[in-house]
């Protein structure tokens, strides 16, 4: 989705903790409030995502108006808290709660805040004067277990597109909204994806009792067996018919097969004309074959899908880049 996302993995713990002690009091945390596993309703969904919203939005204004002649230590500090802020609200429950929850009206909530915080995360990517403080923190110097993890972020905010020209960055701007609703389109098609695959009672020897219990033959004399994770994975480990195991992936990885196969192709073109406006050689992605009938014969896991971003509980563990 973005850049900044993958920078939660970039981590400084222990030894790095003691060098941002600072004049700055954290604010990200109580921003957040409580993690929002199980929202209640719409209304909720949507009540916390404008609240942190604004905290994002105040708190980018705070650091933004910093001097830069700021002490290092409380500028990093401030800029640590406004990241824990942005990529906890944009990548923690949103995505989670938009793919897991049964309510539709929820799920439909999730998928504007996750719309709306990647907006808000692009565009502090995109804020040259985070950037200029940052670049003010690299000029003064800092303790040489920050400086690896200052010039990350450095890097990733060029990557995102900071220093290029005016017209270029709202289109880079405009591309990573359309990325964003273009995924959520994608994993959208595949949660709502009904295909089942049936099978004849004697093929499901070898699985649980429990299992059997909950998947009786309907009227046809055949089981049903829904695309869900809770459905296949039994079948897929402990299915003794080889040829049952094989429609149920197939099948697997075939869901939102074709509706989701122009919306790929959708998205390899955004990023595509992403990664051109970034700097980056682009080789252009065949039209023909597609690539669904690669995905139908591949070998895998019982799961075609990446994993899905750090879900709640890994949001207080994350802590921002530098805080352990």
């Amino acid at each position: 989705m973005h850049a900044l996302k993958s920078l939660s993995v970039i981590l400084l713990l222990g030894a790095a903790t003691p060098a941002l002690a600072a004049a700055y009091t954290p604010v990200s945390d109580a921003a957040l409030g409580p993690i929002l596993a199980k929202p209640k309703s719409a209304a909720e969904v949507k009540a916390v995502c404008d609240r942190r919203i604004a905290a994002i939005g105040s708190l980018q204004a705070k650091v933004e108006g910093m001097p830069l002649t700021t002490p290092p230590a409380t500028l990093l500090a401030a800029y640590d808290d406004l990241y824990n802020l942005a990529v906890s609200a944009a990548f923690a429950e949103p995505p989670l709660i938009k793919d897991t929850n049964p309510d539709a009206a929820i799920r439909a909530a999730a998928e504007d805040c996750v719309q709306r915080t990647s907006q808000v995360v692009t565009r502090f990517q995109m804020s040259r004067p985070v950037y200029e403080r940052l670049q003010a923190v690299e000029r003064a110097g800092v303790a040489p277990e920050l400086r690896y993890t200052l010039a990350r972020q450095l890097d990733n905010f060029r990557r995102a597109g900071v220093d290029k020209d005016e017209a270029t960055r709202k289109r880079i701007e405009a591309l990573q909204n359309a990325i964003t609703q273009t995924g959520i389109e994608f994993d959208r098609n595949i949660n709502s994806d009904r295909s089942v695959v049936k099978a004849k009672p004697e093929e499901l020897a070898g699985l649980p009792k429990d299992y059997l219990d909950r998947h009786k033959p309907g009227p046809d004399g055949l089981v049903e067996i829904r695309m869900t994770g809770a459905e296949i994975t039994p079948v897929m480990q402990y299915a003794d018919s080889a040829a049952l195991r094989k429609r149920v992936q197939t099948a697997w990885l075939n869901r939102a097969f074709p509706a989701n196969d122009a919306v790929l192709k959708r998205l390899f073109a955004q990023r595509a004309e992403l990664a051109s406006l970034l700097g980056y050689p682009v080789t252009r992605p065949t039209t023909s074959p597609t690539v669904w009938p690669a995905i139908r014969s591949a070998p895998g896991p019982s799961s075609s899908r990446s994993p899905p971003p750090p879900g709640p509980s890994a949001r207080r563990r994350r802590r921002g880049c530098w805080r352990g």
